[in-house]
């Protein structure tokens, strides 16, 4: 039986966490690597994004977008 892994508290405060090294987090910080992972957030995780500072404008600009998508399907 595999063993849950728990969620870095990282995570939770930027949607954009991509993993621990030594104990540290990462995050996304290339535009690319962020609209490839706005894809497959949910509503609480853009709105998270939306409040991070220093965002770039085609991040914000899918970010909305996906937003606005999920509620048009009831998904937020």
């Amino acid at each position: 039986m595999a063993e849950a892994q728990s969620i870095h508290p990282a995570a939770k405060a930027n949607p954009f966490y991509a993993g621990s090294y030594d104990g540290k987090p990462y995050f996304s910080l290339a535009a690319e690597d962020r609209l490839r992972c706005v894809c497959t957030f949910d509503a609480e995780q853009c709105r998270t994004a939306l409040a991070l500072p220093d965002l770039q404008k085609g991040v914000v600009v899918a970010l909305n977008r996906r937003l606005g998508l999920l509620k048009r399907t009831g998904q937020a």
